[in-house]
């Protein structure tokens, strides 16, 4: 797994945590932003230090069109 595409409930809990986690594997780090509860202007600035990409929702379904199979 060279990619992580994150979304979901709580950003301060499990969305942070996974992508924190992944950052310290050398995984490739997406979260899509609109769809993600909770989050907030200093957690994106942490995440955006750890080399997060941050797309919305309607580019990660173009980007999995494009990836499936």
């Amino acid at each position: 797994m060279d990619t992580i595409a994150t979304a979901g409930c709580n950003f301060p809990n499990c969305p942070r945590t996974t992508l924190y986690e992944a950052s310290e594997r050398d995984i490739r780090l997406v979260l899509a932003s609109d769809a993600v509860s909770g989050i907030y202007e200093q957690g994106r600035k942490e995440l955006a230090g750890v080399g997060t990409h941050f797309r919305d929702a309607e580019d990660f379904q173009i980007w999995g069109a494009g990836n499936a199979g």
